[in-house]
């Protein structure tokens, strides 16, 4: 019997997978999402129900959690009395954080409010302070304010115009280095 639920669980769990949008299959699977918030992944490991998501973040595509740490598959193998050990950590990510394109976040991580994760990055240890993190390991690059002075010269007003009209806007558009 608990051979056939297990097979129900997994056959389930694959349909929400190809049929449901991240957000609503991270949330299927128990990863508590705040509002506001948007998900374009569907990597949530092995237990998700380890992972907070805070109001108005973004996660973006490709972004794999990690709850675990599957290291512990050669001390299984070496020592009798660790052959049943797991070792799982939560993750907990703030309010407004943005993690970019196929960042990783390992096991214990908790990232504060006004967060940016670079693309790529490898989220080894928590961030306590906001600003902009990168890199492998993640590490921290500015401030938000820092941020805002390097780049504020390339703020367009584009965010609500539709895909034609920011195409032609951006066609004639005259980027300053």
């Amino acid at each position: 019997m608990l051979l056939n639920k297990y097979f129900y669980y997994k056959i389930l769990n694959k349909i929400k997978y190809l049929f449901l949008r991240p957000k609503s299959y991270a949330k299927s699977i128990g990863v508590k999402v705040g509002n506001n918030t948007k998900i374009m992944t569907k990597r949530f490991g092995t237990e998700p129900y380890l992972i907070t998501i805070g109001e108005n973040s973004e996660v973006t595509a490709g972004v794999n959690f990690v709850t675990h740490d599957g290291g512990v598959w050669v001390i299984r193998n070496l020592y009798e009395e660790y052959k049943e050990i797991d070792i799982l950590k939560p993750i907990k990510i703030g309010n407004n954080v943005y993690i970019g394109n196929d960042a990783l976040i390992l096991p214990g991580v908790e990232i504060c409010d006004n967060v940016i994760i670079g693309a790529n990055s490898v989220v080894t240890k928590s961030i306590t302070t906001s600003g902009i993190y990168a890199g492998v390991p993640c590490k921290y690059i500015c401030s938000l304010d820092e941020y805002i002075s390097k780049n504020s010269s390339f703020f367009q007003n584009t965010k609500k115009m539709g895909y034609f009209e920011k195409r032609d806007y951006y066609k004639n558009f005259t980027f300053d280095k």
